[in-house]
């Protein structure tokens, strides 16, 4: 049905377990077979590389709190024949209404009343249209703190909630600083730094850069 523009992973395991990016017949074959795959391997359409997430907390079925982030890479992509290995390279800020009350709508598909943390992975098919390939719960994103250092503290809200402490409201959508971007490695710090101030530095290098060539 796919032919060849098709994607192929494991329906078990996170960071892109199992999965190839249009492989040939032989490719996909040999793999299955090695990795012993046959019965939890799903084959789909090939979306683009385009992907953006959504993190939020629910309190018995209202929703608290949510943002959303794009990604613009995969670290290690190059180390994987998919070109996904679930760690984010570089993150953004985003507000997305069309995602939000998309985001909303495939949580309360799974469960009618939410309670905890609840978080949706996204990919963009060749029309832009979103698609949402997870839903991740009790856990939030590792990128987590990227959400605390841009303005909302995801982690002591839960935690206030548990308690029975939270006196905040309910119902907040993307309340971090819009256009933030988180860059992050292996055994680096992460550096955050807002887009403009980063593609000013990027102009700079250039220049520099054209200057010393």
């Amino acid at each position: 049905r796919f032919g060849r523009d098709i994607w192929i992973r494991e329906t078990i395991g996170a960071a892109g377990k199992g999965s190839l990016s249009r492989p040939n017949y032989e490719t996909a074959l040999n793999h299955l077979n090695q990795s012993n795959a046959w019965g939890r391997a799903i084959a789909a359409e090939h979306l683009s590389c385009d992907t953006i997430t959504w993190q939020s907390i629910w309190q018995a079925g209202r929703m608290v709190v949510a943002q959303g982030r794009r990604r613009h890479g995969w670290a290690f992509g190059n180390r994987a024949q998919s070109g996904v290995t679930g760690l984010t390279s570089v993150g953004e800020t985003v507000a997305d209404k069309d995602v939000d009350e998309l985001s909303v709508r495939c949580i309360l598909a799974v469960d009618a009343k939410p309670h905890g943390i609840f978080s949706v992975d996204f990919t963009y098919d060749s029309q832009g249209v979103p698609n949402p390939t997870e839903i991740n719960i009790a856990k939030f994103f590792t990128t987590h703190h990227f959400i605390t250092r841009s303005g909302c503290n995801m982690p002591e809200i839960l935690v206030q909630l548990a308690f029975g402490e939270y006196t905040g409201d309910f119902e907040i959508y993307n309340p971090c600083q819009i256009g933030m971007l988180w860059i992050r490695g292996i055994d680096i710090e992460p550096v955050l730094i807002n887009k403009v101030d980063f593609e000013t530095k990027m102009e700079e290098y250039q220049t520099l850069s054209s200057r010393i060539q």
